[in-house]
């Protein structure tokens, strides 16, 4: 259980009503601090923009962020975690290439190819050309070594050298069923009615191997109207249809025309490399696109269980300059589902401490279909603007609050400082068992105003005992199935306290028995192992899809799910 371990926490749960309970979930040390950046005590060096990935065969995450570390130059570094309580694996590594003097590496993304068993991480660099900033990407494997190298994805600019043309904010995702990674951007341009500052979303397909470029080189995504700075697209977010070449881009833009960026959230759907012809308003916050009420930073992800999507942001809804976590369901093909869900609103009510939520983050628990969205928070705590912490909900799979309160996952700063605190949340979800982890950028109250390490924060909220956190003595306990997604086989692995009868099926959604793969067989105290090929109770091969798998012996039993990919 987390302690209330100070005053702050304290106040902020009697405000919110958040009691010891609600930090039953932590796993490992409270804010671990991941990152030592430059010289102890010094305020010129800083690890920010930190992001995770799950690697579902090896249960590990690989955790990358951009740091300064001597020079005043930005480079990536990575740290592998174990796959529960995000203990450390090794040293922590670069990924960069240095390049030449005053260059630097920023917003790294990260994503874990269990086809081929290996990350991608991908960032902004302007290593090759001072200035000139555009995306790269470098293979990893498991381990932590780097696999051939570094590959570059875009090309801003028909001169490759001119700095007035820049790729930034990269996102990226592995694609099941095209076996590739999907890579986005943002970039300034120079070819037909485009000029320096005018920013759109590109796109690249990347080889799930190799890391090379694939099908049509930087493909423009979006198209916004008149040639004005004011109207960029900018922060795109990625989500793939599993079992299609469909996949999705979220992204903030403007179609106003007054050379002022206010944004609303938009969404393109895209087959393989062929953009849609037309964009999903998402947000339409205060119910105009021109009413100078903005709608930023979308995260997008896919429910495998309803076969939607769900993107959330932050918006000023009030044009009170509160911002707050919205979100939105719709289908693959654009339509809106149900009503804008507001996820945490802001301002200052005796309901709510939160005066203001941004940077808003979401995965989906494949053990139980929820949301897990996370943000920033500030407080209503009569100080100033900025004492920020991470703050996190769970809602069930249509959005519907789980738990009356957000939970604080951050604390940064005990002492009430105005300085300290928190940002860039980014969450990662273990798909065998649903942990979660947590990592953001904070500057804690015992370190020079301003001095940003990264931190690091496991979470349980689904009541699956952690891996590598039981007691010694061994206890019942469903691992869950690995590699999940699979093609054409995974293995069930499960704990038995004694030797008893164990019986394991395979349902589809419907309840319709697939497979059994143990029926009353004897189990082995200790860990046990069951394969199963991906064939049905006939020998047939199942389809794609979710798969449950059912777990009983005669005194305990357990349900997971599992996800076949052809």
């Amino acid at each position: 259980m987390r302690a209330l371990k100070s005053p702050r926490l304290v106040i902020t749960a009697l405000l919110a009503g958040i009691t010891c309970a609600a930090f039953a979930a932590n796993i490992g040390p409270d804010d671990r601090q991941i990152s030592f950046t430059g010289a102890a005590g010094t305020d010129n060096s800083d690890a920010v923009t930190p992001a995770v990935a799950f690697d579902s065969l090896n249960q590990r995450y690989l955790l990358v962020w951009s740091a300064d570390e001597t020079d005043g130059d930005f480079h990536i570094y990575g740290q592998l975690l174990t796959g529960a309580a995000g203990a450390s694996i090794g040293p922590s590594f670069l990924i960069s290439s240095s390049g030449p003097a005053d260059t630097d590496h920023r917003q790294p993304a990260v994503a874990f190819s269990p086809a081929h068993s290996q990350y991608l991480v991908i960032w902004s660099s302007d290593a090759a050309n001072p200035g000139a900033y555009e995306i790269v990407g470098q293979v990893i494997n498991p381990d932590g070594q780097l696999v051939g190298p570094t590959n570059r994805y875009s090309d801003m600019g028909s001169i490759d050298t001119d700095p007035a043309f820049d790729a930034v904010t990269p996102d990226l995702a592995f694609h099941p069923f095209l076996n590739e990674f999907v890579v986005v951007w943002a970039a300034d341009d120079d070819p037909g009615a485009l000029s320096d500052g005018r920013f759109e979303v590109y796109g690249q397909l990347v080889d799930g191997s190799t890391g090379a470029e694939l099908g049509a080189n930087d493909f423009r995504i979006t198209y916004s109207l008149a040639d004005d700075k004011g109207n960029d697209v900018l922060e795109p977010s990625v989500a793939v249809h599993p079992s299609s070449d469909r996949w999705f881009v979220a992204f903030e833009g403007d179609l106003g025309d007054d050379g002022v960026h206010d944004p609303e959230i938009w969404m393109y759907g895209c087959s393989a490399d062929t953009p849609d012809a037309s964009a999903a308003n998402l947000s339409n916050m205060g119910g105009s696109l021109f009413d100078g009420i903005s709608a930023r930073n979308p995260d997008l992800a896919w429910v495998p269980s309803s076969g939607e999507l769900i993107c959330v942001w932050d918006a000023d809804a009030s044009g009170l300059s509160f911002q707050g976590i919205y979100g939105q369901r719709l289908l693959p093909d654009g339509t809106l589902v149900g009503g804008m869900i507001s996820f945490q609103a802001a301002g200052a009510t005796p309901s709510n401490v939160l005066r203001e939520a941004i940077e808003p983050t979401i995965v989906i628990d494949p053990v139980t279909d929820e949301w897990f969205v996370a943000w920033r928070g500030d407080l209503n705590d009569g100080l100033p603007h900025f004492d920020h912490e991470i703050w996190a909900r769970r809602f069930n799979d249509v959005g519907v609050a789980i738990g009356a309160a957000a939970l604080a996952l951050s604390n940064m700063d005990p002492s009430l400082g105005p300085v300290a605190g928190a940002g860039a949340p980014a969450v990662a979800v273990n798909s065998i068992h649903g942990y979660k982890m947590i990592a953001w950028s904070g500057d804690t109250d015992i370190t020079p105003d301003d001095e940003h390490e990264i931190f690091v924060q496991g979470w349980a909220d689904n009541g699956v005992t952690p891996v590598g956190e039981t007691p010694a003595a061994i206890g019942f306990e469903l691992h869950g199935a690995a590699p999940n997604p699979f093609n054409p086989s995974t293995t069930i692995a499960f704990n038995l306290p004694l030797a008893e009868p164990v019986t394991l099926k395979i349902y589809d959604p419907s309840g319709r028995l697939v497979r059994t793969l143990l029926n009353n067989d004897p189990g082995l105290a200790g860990r046990n192992e069951v394969t199963w090929n991906g064939r049905d109770r006939g020998g047939r091969n199942a389809a794609s899809g979710v798969y449950l798998y059912r777990l009983e012996t005669p005194s305990n039993r357990a349900t997971g799910r599992m996800t076949l990919m052809k």
